[in-house]
């Protein structure tokens, strides 16, 4: 185990002496951090600013004030409309914050097949930013999601009555 030491001894022996050039190289590694850090605060920016445009544009009705209450009667519609034409309906639940989310939104949703296959549903999605809060808390217990992403099929029963629930989880 001491055997490295008389070498690491020998070795600082030839190394150049303190000098000006060890100011030059101290500006020169200053100069090397301060550009990473205005690297990757540009890429921070970019990230923020890509965020922000989405989330505008995925909240641009009244879902802005109160995305549950946007929520419920958007799937109130689709659960109407399914009850009309019998398609199922297909409900997102997702997060901004969340990387598997924006992974399945950019990759699987993005699809050509998957969006095919989701015309003969009625898409109904809520965003939960705080999922362990209320009225999201609420909501996403009475569908038994435990995390996000998680998704939720529900099939009209033709063989109910008119003015019952006619509604039920696949």
């Amino acid at each position: 185990m001491g055997l490295p030491w008389p070498f690491a001894g020998a070795g600082l022996s030839f190394l150049p002496k303190p000098g000006r050039w060890m100011a030059r190289v101290k500006y020169g590694f200053g100069m090397l951090i301060v550009a990473f850090g205005a690297y990757y605060g540009y890429l921070s920016f970019g990230q923020f600013r890509s965020q922000s445009i989405w989330q505008v544009r995925a909240r641009e009705s009244a879902a802005i004030a109160d995305p549950t209450r946007a929520f419920a009667a958007e799937l109130s519609k689709a659960l109407e409309a399914s009850r009309v034409d019998g398609r199922p309906v297909f409900i997102d639940f997702s997060a901004s914050w969340c990387k598997n989310c924006s992974a399945m939104e950019h990759t699987t949703f993005a699809s050509p097949t998957i969006q095919q296959r989701l015309a003969g549903y009625h898409e109904v999605r809520l965003q939960t930013e705080r999922p362990n809060e209320s009225p999201a808390k609420e909501i996403l217990d009475h569908f038994n999601v435990i995390g996000l992403p998680s998704y939720v099929i529900l099939k009209p029963n033709p063989s109910a009555k008119f003015g019952t629930s006619t509604i039920g989880p696949s």
